[in-house]
């Protein structure tokens, strides 16, 4: 049976505490995935399920070394990061979590990876900080 190893667990919780600054709590769920697109068997897995900042998200234990992830603000729009497997389950939360934060910038009209060189900076106006100490 596949599960979540107390490991991964611990690992997950204190990756999504550190990101988020105080305790995050984690539902331990079971979802059903068609792992095979060409066949129309579903199959239970266990994932983890967690809220952050109005984005839920869910972390699917396909295989003893195969995590899924992906996250959504609607139950109707997924998103989930460019790779669609990973062989652990903290690089698969910081994928799905660079995800939902570069989705969110460019839903608020940034553009992801921009440098200065892509800004024109006559339109910015000059300001100084006063320190009046």
């Amino acid at each position: 049976m596949i599960d979540y190893t107390e490991q991964e667990s611990q690992a997950v919780q204190q990756l999504l505490n550190e990101r988020y600054k105080s305790p995050v709590e984690i539902h331990l769920v079971d979802c059903e995935v068609q792992p095979d697109k060409q066949r129309n068997e579903r199959v239970e897995r266990p994932a983890m399920f967690w809220n952050a900042l109005d984005c839920n998200f869910v972390l699917i234990k396909m295989a003893d070394d195969e995590f899924q992830g992906f996250f959504f603000y609607q139950p109707d729009e997924h998103f989930a990061s460019a790779q669609q497997t990973y062989s652990n389950a903290v690089n698969c939360v910081i994928a799905i979590l660079q995800s939902q934060a570069d989705q969110f910038g460019e839903s608020q009209g940034y553009l992801s990876g921009a440098t200065a060189a892509d800004f024109d900076l006559n339109k910015f106006i000059p300001c100084m900080v006063r320190n009046d100490d």
